[in-house]
């Protein structure tokens, strides 16, 4: 979705198109529990209680199940919850559907898309709902690099070797950065060759694209329900992962590829949705934000065109708007 060689994506492409990408959108905390409190019940760990993995949301600190549930929403968790335990049956506020629990998301998270499915085609009553598909990959990169600590200076499949993305342009890293980060860094023992590095980015982009699959059976489901232009779908992750920046793999620290979480997107192409993008874009224009603006309008054009037609009077409008900033930019061939 956004110019990332080397791993497709199609599912997540599509969310992206027809959504509201959060570009600068950070964990409260890059580690699996108290970011995940944070997700569910819009409070800081600190507030939350879970300062670390292993700790439960206290008590008196609602989640969003709990909230929507008490204002009509039939709350249904599948998958991964980690507040503190992995897998459970049992969540304050949500009716779980259990799936099983083998740690590993190649065969895990098969398992959620398909509950998720089950629930979307087969639930009855025209009421609210909200459905957690919490799925683990790319999270089996943990189990990887463990694996490949010693790993030989060779790769196990020579025919990938064209396929392998370059080192990142962040790859070295400041021999000045704090003590904290060079100390968990050693703790790594990723004591890699380049190649071996490439090799380790080009397998986590795998696992990326096994859990696109997953989400797309999902989204599916969901078109099949007749209930996708009235879903909101949201799509984040409690944390992000090194992938070799600063040669750094993994997260729990203040780098930016283990804080930042800029995928999460808004999806569903809902007249609501397309007025706030608008309006965004408006008050770009209206800044003197040229370049906010033209891409935001561009992407309501798109949409428009694709969704309503090209002669819809809305599609028009959004042709205007665009026109229009393109001439304030000075991009006359644009506008024209």
């Amino acid at each position: 979705a956004y110019g990332c060689p080397g791993v497709r994506t199609p599912h997540l492409d599509r969310l992206a198109a027809s959504g509201v990408s959060f570009m600068q959108s950070h964990s409260t905390n890059p580690v699996c529990s108290p970011a995940r409190s944070s997700m569910f019940t819009g409070r800081m760990p600190s507030e939350t209680g879970v300062v670390k993995n292993g700790r439960p949301i206290r008590n008196d600190v609602p989640n969003m199940g709990q909230l929507l549930g008490q204002n009509g929403y039939d709350c249904v968790y599948v998958g991964k919850w980690h507040v503190p335990q992995s897998y459970t049956r049992f969540i304050p506020g949500f009716s779980v559907i259990p799936v099983g629990n083998n740690g590993h998301g190649t065969l895990l998270d098969r398992s959620v898309s398909r509950a998720c499915q089950g629930f979307l085609r087969n639930r009855g009553g025209d009421g609210p709902f909200l459905m957690v598909a919490s799925f683990l990959q790319p999270h089996d990169v943990c189990q990887w690099t463990s694996m490949h600590k010693q790993a030989p200076d060779e790769l196990p499949y020579p025919e990938i070797a064209g396929e392998l993305p370059p080192l990142p342009p962040n790859f070295r890293f400041d021999p000045e950065e704090p003590k904290t980060i060079a100390n968990q860094r050693k703790s790594q023992r990723t004591d890699w060759s380049e190649l071996q590095w490439r090799y380790y980015i080009w397998s986590y982009y795998r696992m990326i694209e096994e859990v696109d699959a997953e989400i797309g059976r999902v989204l599916q489901a969901l078109e099949d329900s007749g209930q996708a232009e009235n879903t909101v779908v949201v799509f984040t992750s409690d944390h992000g992962e090194g992938r070799g920046r600063h040669q750094m793999i993994v997260k729990n620290y203040l780098y930016e590829e283990a804080l930042k979480i800029d995928s999460e997107k808004l999806g569903a192409e809902h007249p609501e949705r397309l007025k706030v993008m608008n309006n965004l874009a408006s008050a770009y224009y209206s800044a003197g934000r040229m370049d906010r603006a033209l891409p935001i309008f561009e992407r309501t054009l798109e949409i428009r065109k694709r969704t309503l037609g090209a002669e819809d009077p809305s599609t028009l409008l959004s042709m205007n708007h665009l026109a229009l900033t393109y001439q304030a930019a000075g991009r006359l061939d644009d506008a024209l």
